[in-house]
């Protein structure tokens, strides 16, 4: 198990009691994901948008204006990781009534 591995099943455990599961775990996929996105977005030059700023008002199926797919792509990834968790808690509630 890697340390991202292992701190993200730390903190889903401390912060929604979710048991990771050995192997490949869901909520554990949607961190590493997000994580590699949030890598990309913060290398210098990866759009075009971070060297003029002006594209981003251009529409989204204007050429060149890939990166507006890409960041509701990751967006959508982003709301996995937070609500996903969430729900889980909700459901779990629900389910044995606990508070």
């Amino acid at each position: 198990m890697t340390a991202t591995r292992t701190i993200s099943g730390i903190v889903l455990n401390l912060s929604h009691g979710y048991e990771t599961q050995e192997g490949s775990d869901p909520f554990i996929n949607q961190v590493e994901e997000a994580l590699v996105q949030l890598g990309d977005l913060f290398r210098p030059g990866t759009f075009l948008v971070d060297i003029l700023p002006i594209l981003r008002f251009v529409p989204t199926w204007f050429p060149g204006a890939g990166f507006k797919k890409t960041a509701d792509a990751w967006r959508k990834t982003l709301e996995n990781m937070t609500n996903i968790p969430y729900e889980y808690v909700k459901a779990r509630i629900v389910r044995d009534r606990t508070v």
